[in-house]
């Protein structure tokens, strides 16, 4: 037998070929994003308006980052 006849029975080429189909479906489906969308103005005014908010009565509300590493990632972004 043939190596390709030999692989064509292991159960690896059957599963990654599963994989595939169940992939590809899904490829067609997702919905295209316009990056330029990010660039609005409305966009940039309510990220500016939520950094305007921030003070330091604001309590975290999840991980451990303090005012100025929360500052610093926003500027560095």
């Amino acid at each position: 037998m043939t190596s390709l006849a030999r692989e064509v029975f292991t159960n690896d080429f059957w599963m990654s070929g599963l994989a595939m189909l169940k992939y590809i479906p899904r490829t067609f489906r997702v919905k295209q994003v316009d990056g330029m969308a990010f660039f609005t103005d409305a966009v940039r005014d309510n990220f500016r308006n939520r950094v305007l908010r921030i003070t330091p009565e604001n309590p975290r509300q999840w991980g451990t980052m303090q005012r100025h590493g929360c500052m610093r990632a926003l500027i560095d972004g």
